[in-house]
């Protein structure tokens, strides 16, 4: 089940996002910390969707392969894959 629609211009659906929210129980993927979903971008703590095996690796673009992040952790992340992923219990 593909979560992200790949036409230019056309965001994830509001469902997805509160999706992955839900799943990363607003916690940010990355670095295990409260995401402050009032921000907004670009502020460096706001939310994002980090792909956890990189879509340019061949990840796949479904939920099982996404979670929160703050756009900062995700942004450092860059294409790599994570070496430590902080667990959602």
């Amino acid at each position: 089940m593909h979560i992200i629609q790949k036409t230019s211009d056309v965001p994830p659906t509001c469902v997805v996002c509160q999706q992955v929210i839900e799943k990363s129980n607003g916690l940010c993927g990355l670095c295990g910390q409260p995401v402050d979903l009032a921000l907004k971008g670009p502020d460096p703590a706001s939310a994002s969707v980090d792909h956890i095996d990189p879509i340019s690796l061949g990840g796949s673009d479904t939920l099982d392969n996404v979670q929160l992040a703050h756009f900062w952790c995700n942004s450092s992340k860059c294409n790599r894959v994570a070496l430590i992923s902080h667990p959602v219990f």
